[in-house]
């Protein structure tokens, strides 16, 4: 298991066709601090409009998510579909420390090319990447899609018999993060999930801020929440924040 972590917590798809995105995407290469290279999507914002940075899960690639950026982008946003290091094309390999340098490279990437509001939607463990970029940068909204209190309570309780926090490298401890983040947070996820399942979700919820919303979606399972309605109770809640942060503002 020490060994093989990395492709268990980061199994990357290989993309053997070139992939194809919704064309009002464009193409960009996101410089990270540390020398890698990671091939994004961007929409830009209408000017003065907001921009939803997207951090998807584990097992998908950024070019597998244009369906719901796209969704965005009728909602009235600006939209980056953001990759890490290790998939899609970018260069490097993930970890945990390399997903979040990755996650600050593409708010700021965004930031430099617009002055309006930026908020982020993460899936899976793309909310440990949303939740840790909340930390450190200004966002009016985050939207956590079946999120994990941690990986390494994810790890703990598949192998209960080991001592996981001894050895594992990349724990994503989201529920150290999430008390200390200022924007408003909804939380969805499925009642039917059995990857990470729904007790995660309402753990990390109670150590949230008192403000963030929980929502239990009835009958979904991990990557369907679209279909039962996910994303425009994500569009509410982003358009609400975001009333609310220009009245306080």
């Amino acid at each position: 298991l020490y060994f093989l972590q990395e492709r268990i917590i980061f199994p990357a798809p290989k993309l053997v066709d070139p992939p194809q995105v919704d064309p009002s995407f464009r193409a960009v290469s996101i410089a990270t601090p540390d020398g890698e290279a990671l091939a994004a999507y961007f929409h830009p914002p209408s000017p003065g409009a907001p921009t939803i940075v997207l951090f998807h899960g584990n097992g998908s690639v950024t070019a597998h998510q244009d369906w719901k950026g796209s969704a965005y982008v009728a909602a009235g946003m600006g939209v980056l579909l953001a990759e890490y290091r290790g998939y899609g094309g970018s260069t490097g390999a993930p970890s945990e420390k390399g997903l979040f340098v990755d996650g600050v490279a593409a708010y700021d990437f965004v930031r430099k090319r617009s002055e309006g509001p930026i908020g982020l939607h993460g899936h899976s463990l793309g909310t440990g990447v949303a939740l840790k970029v909340a930390s450190m940068r200004e966002v009016f909204g985050i939207v956590l899609e079946s999120p994990f209190d941690s990986v390494l309570a994810i790890a703990q309780k598949r192998f209960s018999w080991l001592p996981v926090s001894l050895f594992l490298k990349h724990p994503f401890r989201s529920d150290e993060l999430i008390a200390s983040i200022n924007a408003p947070i909804l939380i969805l996820h499925g009642s039917e999930d059995a990857i990470v399942p729904i007790d995660h979700g309402a753990s990390l919820a109670k150590r949230a801020p008192a403000t963030t919303e929980f929502v239990r979606i009835d009958g979904a399972g991990h990557n369907n929440l679209a279909e039962f309605g996910a994303l425009k109770l994500a569009f509410d809640f982003l358009h609400s924040a975001l009333s609310r942060a220009s009245v306080a503002g």
